[in-house]
C-alpha cells in the first residue's frame, strides 16, 4: 500500500485505495470511504475460544488479547501499514507477539490460521469472503482496543479529475457499505 500512496503522490494514477495511516498525508487528499475493522483470528480448534466472552450486539465474541500472548501470531509483513499497528496492540496488552509467519496479505493470513497455524490480525473484509469456507477461523473483536482505520480514496493535492473519475470516487463509499 506504501507504494499506491506513492503512486499517488507522483501522480502516475488518478488515485488509490489504501487504509491509512499515510505516510505523505500534507502532500495528498482523500474521501474517507469506510471505517475498516480489525478483528482477531483463531483457529476454530483453538483452545483460546473457551476464553472468548460472548458478545449480544455483534457478530463475533470478544477477547482479550493478553490470553493469546503464548499463541504464534501471524503477521503481515514489515513493509505492510498494518505490521506496527498489531505489534502495538500487542504491547498495549503486556507483550511481545511470537510472530511465526510474514505475509503480504490478509486472506492467506486466514487461511493459515483457519487451518491451525497460529493466530493474528485481519481485516472485517476478509471476513465477508472466508467466513464461509472450510477452516474458517474464529473471529473476534478486540477488547480495550480501538480496532478500525480509514480506508480512503487517495490522490495528489489539487488533482483535478474528469467529471467520470469524480463521480467514481463519489460513488465508492456507497459501494463500500453494500
Amino acid at each position: 500500500s506504501l507504494g499506491l500512496e506513492e503512486m499517488a503522490l507522483k501522480d502516475e494514477v488518478d488515485f488509490s485505495l489504501i487504509p491509512f495511516p499515510l505516510r505523505y498525508e500534507d502532500s495528498l487528499e482523500y474521501q474517507i470511504l469506510q471505517q475498516e475493522q480489525i478483528l482477531f483470528a483463531l483457529p476454530a480448534s483453538s483452545p483460546l475460544r473457551a476464553r472468548l466472552k460472548t458478545s449480544f450486539s455483534s457478530d463475533f465474541p470478544f477477547i482479550d488479547l493478553a490470553d493469546a500472548k503464548n499463541e504464534p501470531f501471524i503477521f503481515l509483513k514489515p513493509s505492510q501499514r498494518f505490521y506496527q499497528t498489531g505489534l502495538d496492540f500487542c504491547r498495549q496488552s503486556g507483550f511481545v507477539p511470537n510472530i511465526l509467519y510474514e505475509l503480504t496479505n490478509w486472506d492467506a493470513i486466514s487461511m493459515l490460521i483457519g487451518g491451525g497455524m497460529g493466530v493474528g490480525f485481519v481485516s472485517d473484509l476478509v471476513t465477508r469472503r472466508i467466513n464461509q469456507k472450510a477452516h474458517a477461523p474464529i473471529f473476534c473483536h478486540l477488547l480495550n482496543h480501538t480496532a478500525t482505520r480509514p480506508y480512503a480514496a487517495v490522490y495528489k493535492k489539487h488533482k483535478q479529475f474528469s467529471p467520470e473519475a469524480r463521480d467514481f470516487i463519489d460513488f465508492l463509499p456507497y459501494l463500500f457499505r453494500n
